[in-house]
């Protein structure tokens, strides 16, 4: 299985939530990692450390973010980008396991980007 990120409403929208992901642009897709990767990488202490908690809530919970949390949420995928040589360090991925990471971080920022002209009535969410 996989960790999947999805555009949802906040209440009924006469707009599609799958128009809204219909406008991710290639190569971005829809993928958050796979599921073990709730533990392994959004879970993992560096994680929370880096002052990533709703990333690190992953491990025993989906993510449902709104209004404000949007903003955490694309602040914490920030710290993830900047800071990911460290926390690849710290969990023992090699440079293909690296590059994973930030590929799926670059996909929740990209479905981020959708969303921010429509954050009034939709939010994201990771399960």
């Amino acid at each position: 299985m996989t960790l999947i990120i999805s555009i949802i409403p906040k209440e009924t929208s006469v707009i599609n939530t799958q128009t809204l992901e219909d406008r991710l642009p290639a190569p971005r897709t829809n993928l958050f990692g796979m599921e073990s990767w709730r533990y392994a990488v959004w879970g993992h202490d560096v994680i929370r450390n880096l002052g990533c908690t709703m990333l690190a809530s992953l491990k025993t919970t989906n993510i449902y973010a709104f209004d404000e949390e949007l903003d955490k949420l694309r602040t914490e995928l920030e710290i993830i980008q900047t800071q990911h040589h460290h926390i690849v360090a710290q969990i023992g991925f090699d440079e293909q396991q690296a590059a994973a990471i930030l590929v799926r971080v670059g996909n929740a920022l990209a479905m981020l980007r959708i969303v921010d002209s429509e954050r009034s009535c939709f939010g994201i969410s990771i399960e």
